[in-house]
């Protein structure tokens, strides 16, 4: 039987695990493991997973989830729930470091105040609400602390093979296809640099912090800003077609991260380095 690892990342070979066990394996011993080898959507597996690698010792990190882009379905929340529930019951009564848990902002949906940490829970799509969940069973686990929530907006840098939002802009936009915005593309939306989250991940391990956390670096931007911001990193024009949104749109307010006020010295890469960065990043390159 494995000895039980000093951090144990579920969902590690996506794109956010796999940078995370990058960056920590070198302070740690790591074990990052994906779909085909942890499968928590089997509560045997799940049982499996937590006897052979979880000690007092072991932070786990919680990063498995059908993401949005493969579908906003009705299965793919549950899956995502299961996931969830599963853990959570193998975790019971098992002692164990700390469990830090990926969410997102999809929880919010859209409020006409600014969003902060505090603000209430308002899913509008099928992966939000999953999220939602998520939170709630992993939140009260009998015998352990409660949970690092971390919510996340759109992440994206190096090793995100094209598949967040910015990364897929920057893609299409460097080939020279056309980028299809929806609606009138001044709704606004928060990015968080790969590298600052490795970062903030490495230091809220470190400090053992606890509760939820909204990890956006108060940098919104419109869709038609982000375009420009291509434009200039690319240094030249990008081609843009507009296509109907569907349903009310409002203009989401993100209120800045109260992170930064806890670890002294750190600040978000503001984004119009951050897509430099990114371009210039091994496979990114212009």
């Amino acid at each position: 039987m494995a000895s039980p690892s000093d951090i144990l990342i579920l969902g590690g070979t996506g794109f956010i695990g796999a940078a995370l066990a990058d960056h920590l394996v070198g302070a740690h011993k790591v074990v990052a493991l994906g779909s085909a080898a942890g499968d928590l959507s089997d509560a045997e597996t799940a049982r499996a997973i937590v006897g052979q690698h979880v000690g007092p010792k072991t932070t786990i990190i919680f990063a498995t989830a059908k993401v949005r882009r493969d579908g906003d379905t009705q299965d793919a929340a549950d899956q995502n729930i299961a996931f969830a529930v599963n853990l959570r019951l193998a975790l019971e009564g098992v002692s164990f470091r700390q469990l830090v848990v990926f969410s997102s902002f999809d929880v919010f949906g859209q409020q006409r105040e600014a969003i902060s940490a505090q603000s209430p829970l308002h899913p509008s799509t099928h992966y939000g609400y999953a999220k939602c969940c998520v939170e709630y069973n992993l939140m009260d686990i009998q015998g352990a602390l409660p949970p690092l929530v971390l919510r996340l907006p759109g992440v994206y840098g190096q090793g995100d093979r094209q598949k967040s939002v910015l990364g897929r802009f920057v893609h299409q936009a460097r080939a020279g296809e056309m980028l299809t915005i929806n609606g009138d593309g001044e709704q606004r939306r928060e990015y968080l640099f790969v590298d600052d989250l490795k970062r903030l991940l490495k230091h809220m391990i470190d400090a053992d912090l606890t509760g939820r956390w909204n990890l956006n670096p108060g940098q919104s931007i419109s869709i038609n800003g982000l375009v420009r911001m291509i434009e200039e990193a690319l240094g030249r024009p990008v081609a843009v077609q507009h296509q109907p949104d569907q349903g009310e749109s409002i203009q989401v307010q993100y209120a800045p991260s109260l992170v930064t006020q806890r670890f002294d010295g750190f600040a978000f890469t503001p984004l119009r380095d951050g897509i430099k960065i990114y371009l210039q990043e091994d496979g990114n390159d212009v």
